[in-house]
C-alpha cells in the first residue's frame, strides 16, 4: 500500500458535520492533518471497525476502558483499517470519553 488513506475511509473535518476527502491532504506539503470522529464500544466479543455516518467510525474493542487499554486497541485497529502506521494516529479529543476525535498526521 502506498501509505495513503483510502478515500472511502478518510475524512477531514472542516466544520461541525462537514467531512471532506483526505486523499489529497496527505500528499500535500506542510503540516496537513486530518481528523475523524470515532465512537468506541468496549467489552465487545467481536472486535471490529464499522463505518458510521458522515465519515465517522464505530470501533468495537474487547479491552476494558482501564489504563488506556481500550484506546490502545482502538488506535491499533483503526490504523490497520485505514492502512496507515499507528504512529500517525493520535487522540486529539476524548481521551476518557467514548466519543473521540482522532488526528491522522502526514508522514
Amino acid at each position: 500500500m502506498s501509505g495513503e488513506i483510502p478515500e472511502e475511509s478518510a475524512g477531514r473535518v472542516d466544520a461541525p458535520g462537514a467531512v471532506v476527502s483526505a486523499r489529497g491532504m496527505l500528499g500535500s506539503g506542510g503540516n496537513a492533518m486530518n481528523a475523524i470522529r470515532v465512537r468506541v464500544v468496549t467489552g465487545s466479543s467481536k472486535p471490529r471497525v464499522e463505518k458510521g455516518v458522515e465519515g465517522s467510525f464505530k470501533v468495537y474493542v474487547s479491552s476494558p476502558p482501564e489504563k488506556g487499554r481500550a484506546n490502545a486497541e482502538m488506535l491499533k485497529m483503526l490504523a490497520k483499517h485505514l492502512g496507515v502506521p499507528k504512529s500517525r494516529l493520535s487522540i486529539s479529543r476524548g481521551e476518557t470519553s467514548r466519543e473521540k476525535t482522532i488526528e491522522i498526521r502526514r508522514e
